[in-house]
């Protein structure tokens, strides 16, 4: 299936899809905008985050708010990770706790192992920019025209594994099976898209052998990692709460 992590669930009645995998359109990209044609319609999502104390609360300004408890990690250093910035900083502990459960929830990363400054400077790129948007007709409808448009130009593989890569100037080949059997491409060009997990598994584990491996690999891929995540979706027949909360 053309997607990776994407599973769109539609029942009768619903009025729009539920998604499993990916789900936000985040900003408005011209590429995926002009998808279908220029018809690929989207809904606005708002951002509603409540505080559950002895009542439901809303939880207002929040990308604002977590900008602003890492503004003093902008100009640390790259190897500060976020768990030594809060260490550090002097926030109030309800700040803390809106670093900590952002960083570990929306990231889905480790405080003791990403980077202060990185998070920093996206969230001050989020805080003024925080669009995102669901698909009305699904994000598999969303890729659908990508598939379309890509087949008219180009051949679609699916089932097939790249098992090793081999390049030079101007010269890449690659190595794998299909459905067919073994197979080999060649091209001026490649561009490699898989997941972190797979570019640092061994050829014999999953992964792919490049040879040579390129020295941006060798710096960046002992570095990276993949953050672990549970996702529970509910679907509520009437709405189980006021949507506009008093503060």
């Amino acid at each position: 299936m053309v997607g990776g992590r994407l599973r769109t669930l539609r029942r009768p009645g619903w009025q729009m899809p539920i998604e499993l995998g990916a789900e936000f359109v985040h900003g408005r990209p011209g590429p995926t905008l002009a998808l279908d044609g220029g018809a690929i319609g989207l809904v606005a999502v708002p951002e509603h985050r409540v505080v559950v104390e002895s009542a439901v609360k809303p939880m207002t300004d929040t990308w604002a708010r977590f900008a602003r408890a890492l503004a003093g990690a902008r100009e640390s250093a790259e190897g500060e990770s976020i768990a030594h910035y809060l260490r550090r900083a002097r926030l109030s502990a309800p700040d803390q706790d809106l670093v900590r459960m952002i960083v570990e929830g929306y990231h889905a990363a480790q405080i003791d192992d990403v980077s202060a400054r990185v998070v920093a400077l996206d969230a001050e790129r989020v805080a003024t920019d925080f669009e995102q948007y669901r698909t009305i007709e699904g994000y598999d409808a969303l890729l659908a025209s990508l598939e379309r448009e890509m087949s008219a130009e180009c051949q679609i593989e699916l089932g097939a594994r790249v098992q090793h890569v081999t390049w030079r100037h101007n010269d890449v080949a690659l190595h794998g099976t299909g459905h067919q059997g073994p197979f080999r491409v060649r091209a001026r060009r490649a561009i490699i898209s898989v997941s972190i997990g797979v570019l640092q598994a061994r050829a014999n584990e999953g992964g792919i052998a490049f040879e040579p491996l390129p020295e941006d690999f060798q710096r960046a891929l002992p570095l990276l990692a993949m953050g672990h995540v549970v996702r529970v979706v509910l679907r509520f027949e009437r709405t189980p709460w006021p949507l506009e909360l008093s503060g």
